[in-house]
């Protein structure tokens, strides 16, 4: 593997997330995302675990254009669903009134974790 394709892998536990083809794969099974849901889980991979207030995903997901908290919720969804498809060991978990964190379980295990903000 070439260093540039070590860019567009990102390991989420046992997910492998292609951010070049926004596929996501788990023992054989395999999701894509759209551009949008592929911006947002990246982002919150990038924040290491940490909840991230939801003006600051819709500002690197959206840039300044505007956007309604139910388009981003939607977004969360799909991103939930498609990793849900896949795998137990890897969830998006909500902070009401805060933001999104990425949970990953140990050792493959059901996800779970007490989130931080930053």
């Amino acid at each position: 593997m070439d260093e540039k394709q070590g860019r567009d892998l990102l390991a989420i536990g046992r997910v492998q997330f292609n951010t070049k083809q926004r596929t996501l794969t788990c023992s054989g099974a395999t999701r894509h995302l759209s551009a949008t849901e592929s911006l947002l889980l990246e982002t919150l991979v990038h924040a290491k675990g940490m909840v991230v207030q939801k003006e600051e995903l819709k500002l690197k997901v959206w840039g300044n254009m505007k956007v309604s908290d139910n388009a981003l919720v939607r977004k969360i969804f799909e991103v939930r669903s498609a990793l849900r498809d896949i795998t137990d060991s890897v969830t998006l978990n909500s902070v009401y009134g805060v933001g999104v964190n990425l949970v990953v379980g140990a050792d493959g295990g059901e996800a779970h974790g007490k989130p931080t903000v930053r």
